[in-house]
C-alpha cells in the first residue's frame, strides 16, 4: 500500500524549535525518575499490598518464553531430517561479530541429495 508524504509542510517557529519535544521527553523521563525513585514508599506505610519482584531465581522459576523467540540462532532442520542450509555462506558474510563458520560439503551422489550443505557449522557464541 503506497501513501504520499507531504513534505513541504510549514512548521511554526514553536515546531521548529523542537521545544515540545524536549518538554515532553523530559516529563517523560523525570516521572518515571521519580516514580522508581518514591515509588517503595506505598509499600513500606502499608498502603500497596504487594511489591512487584522482577528477579528470576532461574532454576526454582522457569521464564514464559512466547513460541515466536528467536533468541538463539539455530541451523534449521527439515521434515527428513536434514540441514536446511545448502552453505552459501550468506549468514557467514552477514554476521556482524563474525561468529558463524560454515565449512561446505559436497554432493554424495544420490538422486535426491542436496546439492551443498553445511559439512561443519558453528556458532561461537562467546
Amino acid at each position: 500500500m503506497a501513501y504520499f508524504v507531504d513534505r513541504n509542510v510549514k512548521m511554526t517557529w514553536w515546531e521548529r524549535s523542537y521545544l515540545p519535544e524536549i518538554i515532553r521527553g523530559m516529563y517523560i523521563t523525570s516521572r518515571h525518575f521519580f516514580l522508581n525513585l518514591f515509588g517503595f514508599i506505598p509499600f513500606f506505610l502499608g498502603q500497596k499490598k504487594k511489591r512487584p519482584i522482577f528477579t528470576v531465581y532461574y532454576p526454582e522459576e522457569m521464564v514464559h518464553i512466547p513460541v515466536a523467540y528467536r533468541g538463539r540462532p539455530v541451523l534449521a532442520i527439515n521434515e527428513h531430517n536434514r540441514p536446511n542450509c545448502v552453505a552459501c555462506g550468506l549468514c557467514e558474510a552477514a554476521c556482524p561479530a563474525y561468529c558463524i563458520d560454515i565449512i561446505p560439503g559436497g554432493n554424495t551422489g544420490k538422486q535426491n541429495d542436496v546439492e551443498r550443505w553445511p559439512k561443519e557449522f558453528t556458532i561461537d557464541y562467546a
